[in-house]
């Protein structure tokens, strides 16, 4: 079993349970931060109710948009995330879901974001910056369970995927400009947007179309997948066996 605080520059993380105390504390909706930086780094809903559910046994939150949080952004110039989600379609259609949202321009395609759409049968994920300068995508055709990280990395301009651990895909890096803004997710005044599935603030309407279920999510440092690439497909590894992702 390999774990996250193994990769060197753990910074914040949250496990989407309510089985611990070490987890959430129902009290004033917050995930605690994983990474042991205290109370700042929590995950707090402000909006509505957290929504729980277990599915194939597994226990985590289903954001259907009817309840919404906040949390500080540790990666907003470049970094890396890991996390376990799981997509379930409901409507057959073009969707577009939002699970997390890094910036409070009033346009979805101007913040950076981790964006859920479904086209022609494919659930994408994209770990985007604003207004698209660069992307890390992950296409499957299911709603299975996945784990999923993706880096940004301003030394090489480029941002990596995987779903794996075993092979990771480098986008072309940005040419429309030569500063750092086009490979950073950026970040909200407010933080960074959790569970705006619509993307819209305040709006709780129930997601009917294209929802998702979030059960880990971890946040690091650089590039794990060119500085750290043995310990972070160790991590991967144990992630997959542990949610059973084949």
């Amino acid at each position: 079993m390999a774990y996250a605080f193994e990769i060197p520059g753990y910074m914040q993380g949250y496990i989407f349970s309510d089985s611990s105390e070490d987890y959430y504390d129902a009290t004033s909706k917050t995930f605690h931060d994983q990474a042991g930086y205290g109370d700042k780094a929590g995950l707090t809903i402000h909006t509505g109710s957290t929504v729980f559910d277990t599915l194939d046994s597994r226990r985590g939150v289903k954001l259907d948009n009817t309840f919404h949080g906040s949390f500080k952004m540790p990666i907003p110039w470049q970094g890396s995330v890991v996390a376990v989600m799981r997509p379930e379609l409901l409507t057959s259609g073009t969707h577009n879901s939002y699970p997390l949202i890094f910036g409070d321009a009033s346009s979805n395609s101007s913040n950076g974001k981790l964006q859920l759409s479904h086209f022609s049968g494919q659930r994408r994920l994209t770990w985007g910056t604003p207004n698209g300068s660069l992307s890390a995508v992950d296409s499957q055709a299911d709603d299975l369970m996945r784990v999923f990280s993706a880096s940004t990395d301003q030394l090489t301009r480029k941002s990596y995927v995987t779903n794996d651990g075993s092979t990771v895909t480098e986008a072309t890096a940005p040419t429309s400009t030569t500063n750092g803004n086009a490979v950073a997710v950026e970040s909200a005044i407010t933080g960074a947007r959790f569970g705006e599935i619509k993307g819209i603030s305040g709006n709780v309407t129930l997601e009917t179309d294209l929802v998702v279920r979030m059960y880990e999510m971890h946040f690091f440092a650089g590039n794990i997948w060119t500085n750290h690439a043995t310990k972070a497909a160790a991590f991967m590894t144990s992630l997959r066996a542990k949610y059973g992702v084949s």
